[in-house]
């Protein structure tokens, strides 16, 4: 049994969307079999309810939340003007731009720091990674360090920043560039999503980085199959995701402008389901209020749209990391019509597990053979449960991931 750490510098409990699911669920594995200590910005409290998930009850808690932050002999200063000088002094350097998680968590972490022993720190985000790491090797040389990369980072800001003209995302690129290249110098081991993945940042870090897959997942016990005989016939898809996330709104709105319209016209009472967490309504509001589309936004439980739903859609033009909620719709029995990139980097076979489009006209094709073809639907969402139930159940994936850490604790 080891001591592990969990830095997770953002709300992610009860566990909704993408990356609030991958952190739960490998925190939830980690501690079945090691004594693990969580760090979070959300209040404890958070962490007592009754979600359907269940946070585990032998999993401690600590919390930033309303701590006092970092402070110096320059708080005299204006609120701002003190914390960008304190950020600069906590991380030695005049460039660095000021940093308000590094300076409430630094107080906080360096207790429980020199008041435990821990033998490895996993952090949830490459910038916490980025500003924390070299405090806790100070204060605990021994500790090992494993981050856990839920995207390349480098190469999403790269494309957000293309694509939205923005020079502060370019700068956000670079930063992640610098740090994700030296990630061999830093890290212990990093968990990385895909294969795919996997090879980027070998190849960022000229082969030294010690690093191992532990793909996303699904609960398949809790995303149960759908055996309703007549889901077949519904006429209702859906897409879950995260509404905010810069790929998941390129892609809604490619698939709502270029393939929905095209559907209609061969299927006029088809609608489309559209659920996910959103903070700013605006990216949407040309499909909002269109004909056939539900927008439902963020909902509790998803369960009840994928058992209203016949097809699930996974239109992403760019990103990386691996698709959770491919995994969710497979898990609940919904066959997934996906771009390439949106599939990227599962262990999926076109035609067998999942329609693959890239085109406008493919896409529709493809989704039509699903309406109209019950053999076909039938054996595409019965062989992509079996594999999910194989190979991407989060019990199968926590196993790995234990013995990946267990390996560098003890090699």
């Amino acid at each position: 049994m080891a001591t592990i750490l969990f830095i997770v510098p953002y709300d992610f409990y009860p566990a909704r969307y993408g990356g609030a699911l991958r952190c739960f669920h490998l925190l939830k594995e980690a501690a079945k079999e090691n004594e693990v200590t969580l760090l979070t910005v959300q209040p404890v409290n958070d962490f007592s309810n009754n979600c359907m998930h269940g946070f585990p009850k032998d999993a401690r808690v600590e919390s930033t939340f309303n701590q006092p932050e970092y402070k110096t002999i320059f708080n005299f200063l204006p609120q701002g003007m003190a914390r960008a000088v304190n950020s600069r002094i906590l991380q030695r350097s005049l460039r660095k731009k000021g940093n308000l998680y590094l300076l409430k968590t630094y107080p906080l972490l360096k207790e429980i720091i020199q008041s435990n022993s821990f033998d490895a720190v996993i952090y949830e985000n490459l910038e916490c990674f980025s500003v924390l790491r070299a405090h806790i090797k100070k204060w605990s040389p021994y500790t090992r360090h494993i981050y856990d990369a839920h995207n390349v980072d480098s190469e999403l800001w790269k494309a957000q920043a293309q694509s939205l003209q923005n020079p502060v995302l370019k700068k956000y690129g670079l930063s992640a560039l610098k740090e994700e290249s030296n990630l061999y110098k830093t890290a212990d081991l990093c968990f990385c999503c895909s294969e795919i993945d996997k090879e980027k940042l070998q190849q960022l870090n000229k082969g030294q980085l010690q690093i191992t897959v532990v793909p996303n997942g699904v609960d398949t016990r809790l995303k149960a199959f759908d055996t309703n005989p007549g889901k077949f016939n519904i006429k209702n898809i859906l897409f879950c995701g995260t509404l905010d996330y810069a790929p998941n709104k390129k892609g809604l709105l490619w698939f709502c402008e270029k393939v929905f319209p095209l559907v209609q016209e061969k299927v006029p009472d088809m609608r489309l389901t559209i659920i996910g967490k959103l903070n700013n309504n605006d990216p949407y509001a040309t499909i909002r209020n269109r004909p056939g589309i539900d927008f439902i936004g963020p909902v509790e439980d998803v369960s009840k749209y994928y058992n209203e739903s016949s097809v699930a859609i996974v239109p992403l033009l760019q990103g990386s990391g691996t698709r959770l909620k491919i995994m969710e719709a497979m898990s609940f029995g919904n066959p997934v019509v996906s771009t390439g990139v949106g599939a990227e980097g599962l262990n999926l076979t076109n035609g067998n597990n999942i329609l693959i489009a890239d085109s406008p006209e493919d896409f529709v094709d493809k989704i039509i053979q699903l309406t109209e073809n019950k053999n076909l639907y039938q054996e595409i969402r019965q062989n992509a449960n079996d594999l999910v139930r194989k190979e991407y159940d989060w019990a199968v994936i926590g196993a790995k991931m234990n013995g990946a850490i267990e390996k560098i604790l003890h090699p």
